[in-house]
């Protein structure tokens, strides 16, 4: 399955949809939990998703990306 590149998610994606490779979603939902600790956005129950932009913020300072970089 072709991976969806970030612009092409919707604004809450699931697990699944922002896994990437998409066959690694099951071991990505394994490590949410963990990576929520260190800040990771919780899936909004009522959308159904995570917020994407956040998410891409979060992964973004793990990688030193965030402001003043």
């Amino acid at each position: 399955m072709k991976a969806n590149a970030l612009p092409d998610l919707p604004l809450f994606a699931d697990d699944v949809l922002q896994s990437v490779p998409h066959n690694r979603a099951a071991e990505f939902k394994q490590m949410a939990p963990l990576l929520e600790t260190r800040g990771l956005p919780k899936v909004d129950q009522m959308m159904g998703g995570r917020y994407m932009p956040a998410v891409r913020a979060f992964f973004d300072h793990q990688y030193g990306l965030g402001r003043g970089a």
